[in-house]
Parts: C-alpha cells; sequence; structure tokens
C-alpha cells in the first residue's frame, strides 16, 4: 500500500501561489501552508497578505507565517502537521533542520521569466550555472536571455515520490 502524501507547501509570491494551485486542483493534500509575514507596504502603509496567503485562505488551508525558521515554536507547529513532503517554490532558504523534516523529502523550484519545468533535467539549468543566491535577479543582472527554472531535491534526503507525481 502507497503512504498518502502529504504537502507542506513553502511560498510567497504570485509565481508560488500559482503553483500551489496546481497541487490543490491536482487533488493533493495539503496539510499546511507556510508563507512570509504580514507587511505594510504602499503609500498608507496598510498590511499586504502575500499571493500564498490569499491562496491558502481562499482553500481554508491551515498556515504559518513564522518570523524565524529555526524558532522552536514554528518546527513544533510545522511538525504537528506531519507533512511527509515540502515542496518551496519562491521563498527563503530553509534550514537544515527545516529542510531534513519530512520523510518523502524536499523540493525546491525556482522560476525565472515564469517558465516552468514539469520534470528535472539532468543536465544544469541556466539558474545553475549563475550560480546566485537568487536564481531570477541573477538573470536578469547578467542578462541572461535563456527563460528557465531550476527544480533541485534535497540531496541529504532522498524525495521518493510516486512515478505519477506531476504538477499540472
Amino acid at each position: 500500500m502507497e503512504k498518502k502524501i502529504r504537502i507542506a507547501y513553502f511560498g510567497t509570491p504570485e509565481f508560488a501561489a500559482s503553483q500551489l494551485e496546481a497541487i490543490i486542483a491536482a487533488g493533493y493534500e495539503v496539510a499546511v501552508v507556510v508563507t512570509m509575514p504580514d507587511k505594510p507596504a504602499g503609500r498608507g502603509r496598510k498590511i499586504q497578505y502575500s499571493d500564498v496567503k490569499k491562496t491558502a485562505l481562499e482553500h481554508d488551508l491551515p498556515l504559518l507565517q513564522p518570523e524565524k525558521l529555526k524558532d522552536p515554536t514554528f518546527l513544533e507547529q510545522l511538525a504537528s502537521y506531519q507533512a511527509n513532503l515540502f515542496i518551496v517554490v519562491a521563498f527563503r532558504m530553509l534550514p537544515a533542520v527545516v529542510w531534513q523534516m519530512p520523510e518523502l523529502g524536499t523540493s525546491m523550484l525556482h522560476s525565472c521569466h515564469n517558465t516552468v519545468v514539469r520534470r528535472p533535467s539532468t543536465s544544469p539549468s541556466s539558474m545553475e550555472r549563475l550560480r546566485q543566491g537568487s536564481p531570477p535577479s541573477s538573470s536578469t543582472r547578467k542578462s541572461t536571455r535563456e527563460p528557465s527554472s531550476c527544480v533541485r531535491k534535497s540531496a541529504s534526503v532522498p524525495t521518493r515520490l510516486p512515478a505519477n507525481f506531476m504538477m499540472n
């Protein structure tokens, strides 16, 4: 019997919200959504929700907005959802303690120019060649014309996903 996938989804911007929508539409169980804390923005300094938070609220998904990803309270809350797969899309760098939590591993997706690769490639993407902390902005600064994305999975915790696991 194949174990049911319970996803903890990490993301903030519009690009990440569209990927969360795709996961939900594909019928996967999203146990919890993690996004950046709300921040004031604009002239009126009104509190703005991230696009991922808006999507989570629309689908009545549990939501965590930690200030610090190593905070023991956050780590306990995250563990309490018993997610066995973490998907990270356009989110900040995860500490090892979070990265290594899920049984099925952690997969990360970065994108440049909103192009999404549906399956990992064995050849390095343009983002890997840029070797920067923020590949999308680095590609813009370096005038990379090739739109691309990079799907990366944890090396320390092998991802054991069913062969039919894909986001549409």
